[in-house]
């Protein structure tokens, strides 16, 4: 899941996308 966020962060995502990817990031952070 997070080799396909660092590989997302290097392409322009649709705005849909880069929010789904924030709130997963947010989610993987806060859970360590």
């Amino acid at each position: 899941m997070l080799t396909a966020y660092m590989k997302a962060k290097k392409t322009d995502l649709d705005p849909e996308q880069a929010a789904f990817f924030k709130m997963l990031v947010k989610e993987l952070e806060r859970h360590g």
